[in-house]
């Protein structure tokens, strides 16, 4: 089915000939700042019909 690898070839391998790469995160974690700042503007902040609609329902039923 598969072959198997060559083992005196892998041996051989010159790693110094690999080049350097620098990672970088293409989608870091949110600072704990910014996850305060999206806990105080409420759970549909991101969708302003949803946060009218919010608003409209809370300001009508206060205790």
């Amino acid at each position: 089915m598969s072959e198997k690898p060559n083992m005196a070839k892998i041996e051989k391998f010159d790693k110094s000939k690999l080049k350097k790469t620098e990672m970088e995160d293409k989608n870091p974690l949110p600072s704990k700042e910014m996850t305060e700042q999206e806990k105080q503007a409420g759970p549909f902040s991101c969708y302003p019909f949803f946060n009218s609609l919010q608003n409209r329902f809370f300001s009508t039923f206060k205790p």
